[in-house]
């Protein structure tokens, strides 16, 4: 019965778990959505000041290459924010409790599968010895 209840112990941390990624990934895809358009617009508006800014003072080739350059590095310092996005604390501790519950429940089944045939031995040796009586 304490194998049962670890088990759904386990089921529910890991319940858990998954409904907070969820919520979390269906909120950041939420605010992603609603900022985009305005981060473009803002986005469209600095490339036009900046390439205007050095095509003043370099020729077009230059400055094409350097706003390119510009918009690389900014491109890429915003993939690195989302790929250092981290577990919340929550997910991190349910996923310890199905961890822990799951171990557990493997020592409850190795102890059962170690105490029915010793169980089962000395079931048969009482037997013998009634029967030889």
């Amino acid at each position: 019965m304490r194998s049962f209840r670890l088990a759904q112990i386990a089921l529910q941390a890991e319940a858990l778990r998954l409904r907070r990624l969820a919520r979390r990934t269906a909120t950041r895809l939420v605010m992603v959505l609603v900022a985009l358009p305005f981060l473009l617009a803002t986005f469209g508006f600095f490339e036009a000041a900046f390439w205007n800014w050095v095509s003043r003072h370099l020729i077009p080739e230059y400055a094409a290459l350097i706003t390119a350059g510009v918009n690389l590095l900014i491109g890429g310092v915003l993939v690195l924010f989302a790929a250092m996005s981290s577990d919340s604390r929550v997910e991190i501790e349910a996923l310890k409790v199905r961890q822990r519950a799951l171990e557990d429940v493997s020592r409850e089944l190795t102890v059962t599968a170690l105490v029915a045939p010793a169980a089962r031995l000395v079931l048969d040796q009482l037997r013998r010895n009634r029967e030889r009586k």
